[in-house]
């Protein structure tokens, strides 16, 4: 018996206390410390990338590189075709013959080009700059001359 009325008086209590559904914490203290310069500077730095993340390009830049991912996914298709092709005939001829072998090393420098070509046009499609930056970083980078000429004849033109 004592058990129940014990228990009664805990839920009695309990139903007294006032259990508050949400409690606010204060992370700045800016009215015991001050402004808080690092959440100022990380809330200027925050608005600064949506800034950026807002910029609009034009709209024939973007379709630019949706014409371009479509005729570099065709390429793809195509060198990936001819590499298996190729591979095919160095398997058959157990790596014995050195022209097949020199022709699937430019067929998988082609593809590894192509690929890269393709997966920065397509972040080229969200932010135009990355995409066509990504491009460059990466033939500018690979230290082949052929590339480099041809990327600086590009750039002469339109700087």
């Amino acid at each position: 018996m004592t058990n129940n009325s014990s228990e009664d008086q805990k839920e009695s209590i309990d139903s007294k206390i006032h259990h508050p559904e949400v409690i606010l914490i204060d992370s700045t203290n800016e009215h015991i410390y001050g402004p808080n310069p690092s959440f100022d500077e990380a809330k200027q730095e925050e608005d600064e990338l949506w800034h950026m993340q807002k910029k609009h390009y034009p709209m024939w830049i973007r379709f630019f590189c949706l014409f371009s991912l479509f005729i570099s996914l065709i390429f793809l298709a195509i060198v990936s075709l001819y590499v298996v092709v190729i591979l095919f005939f160095v398997v058959l001829t157990f790596f014995q013959n050195e022209e097949i072998i020199e022709k699937i090393k430019s067929g998988w420098l082609l593809f590894k080009n192509c690929l890269v070509v393709t997966l920065a046009l397509t972040i080229g499609l969200f932010s135009p700059t990355l995409g066509i930056g990504l491009i460059i970083v990466y033939f500018s980078m690979k230290g082949d001359e052929k590339d480099k000429l041809f990327l600086k004849r590009i750039l002469k033109k339109f700087l």
